[in-house]
């Protein structure tokens, strides 16, 4: 297979193409499979959700109970608000993903394509493993909620809303010891939808920003300026103005992202967390 003409079918980016894809969010997807896709995740997802809701309403007195009901929410609010900025920036990233694909039809010089497959390699190589801790680590709590009715115990708890067998809090209204093996697979569907979601969104991001890394390391190879004509120097000027403000990733224009910003983030979350710990 010549990688340059069909990129995305290489192994470079096809786990990150089928992990959009299972979103119905791969833009070259027909519009027909990505909205089924669409509909179907969100509809298994948000009945989730509620379900989750009418859990924590029925919870309200329970100071400890309401505070288990609280991390699933936060994950389900995260996972919303990733999948809504792909569905509404779906065309924006379908043109990066042109760019992308005629960068690499673009530079055929060979020393030029091992920088492009050098970044790219390390891209997959952060998908793999980014999937494969979050689907270990995000699926170990759902397994270990099931081995309390695996071993033979009764499925029963202090909580009517999430007997012993269940991951989270729950609210169906119905009898969950009748129907525990339906609630139990809409349970670990869910789990699978928010997983995929977060990989998805998390390793997309971290791909794109590989191939900018790589585009600017084959400038600096694609960058032999002393070699140029002395008409083509003087427009390196601009470039060097433009190169003082560095290139950052940032969220909503308010916050750039870079390990400092996640430094803050992870202290202020264990700071809330030891309050509310505190307050029990």
């Amino acid at each position: 297979m010549d990688t340059s003409k069909d990129i995305f079918q290489s192994r470079l980016y096809r786990l990150n193409r089928k992990l959009l894809s299972l979103l119905g969010q791969w833009p070259f997807q027909k519009d027909r499979d990505r909205r089924v896709i669409l509909a179907t995740i969100s509809f298994i997802g948000l009945t989730q959700a509620v379900a989750q809701i009418l859990a924590l309403v029925t919870l309200s007195g329970d100071f400890d109970a309401t505070i288990e009901c609280i991390p699933p929410l936060l994950v389900d609010f995260v996972c919303v608000i990733k999948l809504t900025n792909l569905v509404c920036n779906i065309e924006q990233i379908k043109l990066i993903l042109i760019h992308i694909q005629r960068d690499w039809q673009t530079w055929a010089i060979q020393s030029e394509f091992e920088i492009l497959c050098r970044f790219a390699e390390s891209g997959r190589s952060i998908t793999i493993g980014y999937a494969s801790g979050m689907y270990a680590f995000g699926s170990l709590f759902p397994f270990l909620a099931i081995i309390p009715k695996l071993t033979g115990k009764n499925i029963t708890s202090e909580y009517s809303t999430r007997p012993v067998g269940f991951p989270y809090h729950v609210e169906y209204y119905v009898d969950l010891e009748k129907y525990y093996y339906p609630v139990l697979i809409h349970n670990y569907l869910s789990t699978v939808i928010r997983l995929t979601i977060i990989v998805a969104c998390d390793t997309y991001v971290a791909v794109l920003v590989l191939h900018c890394c790589a585009l600017f390391s084959v400038v600096s190879y694609r960058g032999e300026w002393y070699e140029s004509s002395p008409k083509s120097r003087k427009l390196l000027n601009m470039i060097m103005l433009r190169s003082t403000s560095p290139c950052t990733l940032t969220v909503g224009k308010l916050m750039i992202l870079s390990l400092p910003s996640f430094s803050a983030v992870v202290r202020a979350s264990a700071s809330y967390f030891t309050v509310l710990r505190s307050v029990r």
